[in-house]
């Protein structure tokens, strides 16, 4: 019995479909890890043409949070403004495995857009990108607030 009940408070179909038995995790970075473990060389990330393994999603991950783990964002907040993709999702799992706690940004505000967010979230570390260049490369960017 998974305890998942329905919105009128009742069990839940589920209770009684496998399908629906998980581990009980005790953060979503525990639960990012094991699908890492658990799945290797499957997809784990579609962007347009783009995939990412979960092995290299997490080797990715990992990279990201042991350099923002060396500037100190531990019970810091990060800032993330990057368009929803491969980047996005690794900045945000990084971030957290970083001990950090993520502010996600609309990447398409301007300056007079984020100036009070920046006021209000302070971040330590802001992680910025996405646009496209030449040659369709996207531009990153990471930078100490």
């Amino acid at each position: 019995m998974n305890g998942v009940t329905q919105a009128g408070g009742g069990p839940s179909p589920a209770d009684d479909d496998a399908a629906f038995d998980r581990a009980d995790f005790a953060t979503v970075v525990d639960m990012f890890w094991e699908a890492v473990d658990a799945a290797g060389d499957r997809i784990a990330l579609i962007d347009g043409e783009r995939t990412l393994s979960y092995r290299d999603y997490g080797a990715a991950v990992a990279a990201l949070a042991a350099r923002l783990v060396a500037i100190g964002v531990g019970g810091e907040r990060v800032a993330i403004q990057v368009p929803n993709s491969i980047e996005a999702n690794v900045a945000i799992y990084a971030a957290l495995a970083a001990g950090a706690q993520v502010a996600l940004l609309n990447p398409g505000y301007g300056a007079d857009e984020l100036a009070p967010l920046f006021d209000i979230a302070r971040p330590k570390v802001i992680i910025a990108g996405g646009r496209r260049r030449a040659g369709g490369a996207r531009d990153r960017r990471c930078a100490q607030h």
